[in-house]
């Protein structure tokens, strides 16, 4: 089984399974708390980011750019690990970029920001 599709299994267990939550938010500052299997993250949106942080550290791990309304790109740690689109059945797709290359087999149906929470875990 290839690398990409073992994470788009992971990550179809994660949200099937109830393992990703938001745990509360704010909606005026644009913060949320948000949890995967236990961990704890922040989520900052401004502009057209979307930052994570873990919540002992003062320095994004990773974020989402938001290219259009419905295109960007994940980062993790300076690095893009991906790219993600909507099509037009309302899904997001994203390609994975491993090595500064993008692989052949898209995941579908998984959000961005499990996408990203998974790596950064």
């Amino acid at each position: 089984m290839s690398e990409a599709r073992a994470r788009e299994e992971a990550m179809s267990e994660a949200t099937a399974g109830g393992d990703f939550k938001i745990n509360s938010g704010d909606i005026v500052r644009s913060r949320y708390s948000i949890g995967l299997r236990g961990r704890e993250f922040v989520a900052v949106r401004s502009g057209d980011r979307l930052e994570i942080y873990r919540t002992d550290v003062e320095t994004p791990i990773g974020y989402i750019t938001f290219g259009s309304p419905r295109s960007g790109a994940i980062w993790k740690s300076g690095e893009c690990v991906g790219e993600y689109s909507v099509d037009q059945s309302g899904e997001y797709v994203i390609i994975p970029i491993n090595e500064n290359r993008k692989e052949p087999h898209p995941i579908r149906k998984t959000n961005p920001v499990l996408y990203l929470l998974e790596l950064l875990s």
